[in-house]
């Protein structure tokens, strides 16, 4: 069945580049509205938010939250992104997160068709500027998400005129984001902490591929001269076994604070989500002091086929063009 994509996007000269050099945007986790097998569809809330996060993240403006500092904050606050249908909520869940932007939504199944909606709203008014939608087969489900994100961006690119999609972000002096020092000297000019990736899946966080995937991808990465690979033992004695939180899982935060302590300036966080036989893996570098995203891959495979992905991801990273 194909794809039907509709909707649009709007939004207020307050959001437009020219007159904001920098949108912050915060990607909150989508509700399940799901009809049928609504347990099977729960790993997608937060699927759903890492995919247009990733896309977001490739455009020049955009400074993206971290979700996992998102839901830390959140959980700080004991606050839930559920149930946010009006204007006033999503405003004060916005300046909270100190934002000009949330992209927040929901899906639902009813047997094998799914819909998703996702809503852009001001945090400076509250309004919800715009809304994009997709539906289809539940099997496409990886491509249906990709196809919401690329809308969203799509649609917000057409209020930056002149503006092309970047994968990096360049501070003043033109200096990539991430960058410091000694470019072409001889010396690492990254330090890169990689954790556990997440398994949407599980409720205990890393599943049994999180350490895998990110030790294939420490592998992939420490190819690169230019940066220096923490080393993964230094970072388990930093998390020091972090407390579950209310829902079972780890600690949202402790990645953040474990980079900080094992004095990594990026923190390389991801999480993947196995469906009918397939998995999707995201990849997001986050600088360690303000919990941005720097730069986010995606791949999508066969499960049997995760190592040949987490390679791949690795040369995605470096030819994303945020060094």
């Amino acid at each position: 069945m194909p794809i039907v994509l509709a909707a649009s996007l709007f939004m207020p000269p307050l959001l437009r580049g020219e007159d904001r050099p920098n949108i912050r945007i915060a990607v909150l986790a989508f509700d399940n509205e799901s009809v049928t097998d609504r347990e099977r569809f729960e790993p997608f809330r937060r699927g759903i938010a890492d995919a247009l996060a990733t896309e977001l993240s490739r455009e020049k403006r955009f400074i993206l939250a971290e979700r996992t500092r998102i839901e830390a904050l959140l959980s700080e606050l004991n606050l839930s992104t559920s149930g946010l249908v009006d204007a006033a909520s999503a405003q004060r869940l916005g300046r909270i997160l100190g934002v000009h932007a949330l992209v927040l939504g929901s899906f639902s199944t009813i047997g094998e068709m799914v819909r998703i909606d996702a809503r852009f709203a001001e945090v400076e008014t509250g309004r919800i500027l715009g809304a994009e939608e997709v539906s289809g087969e539940t099997a496409n489900l990886f491509e249906l998400e990709q196809a919401l994100a690329v809308k969203i961006v799509d649609g917000i690119r057409t209020r930056l005129p002149g503006r092309e999609a970047r994968p990096g972000k360049e501070r003043a002096g033109g200096a990539p984001a991430g960058m410091t020092g000694s470019a072409g000297k001889g010396q690492p000019d990254l330090r890169l902490a990689v954790f556990p990736f997440e398994d949407l899946g599980e409720p205990s966080g890393s599943g049994k591929w999180g350490e895998e995937i990110a030790a294939g991808l420490t592998g992939s990465l420490s190819k690169n001269r230019d940066v220096e690979i923490i080393d993964r033992k230094r970072l388990r004695t930093a998390l020091g076994g972090p407390a579950p939180g209310a829902d079972g899982r780890p600690d949202e935060g402790a990645s953040l604070k474990a980079g900080g302590i094992a004095g990594a300036s990026i923190l390389v966080l991801g999480s993947f989500l196995v469906f009918d036989g397939r998995i999707k893996i995201h990849v997001r570098l986050v600088k360690t002091e303000t919990g941005e995203i720097i730069t986010a891959v995606r791949a999508v495979g066969k499960v049997d086929e995760r190592s040949k992905l987490t390679q791949h991801l690795g040369e995605k990273i470096f030819a994303a063009g945020w060094k």
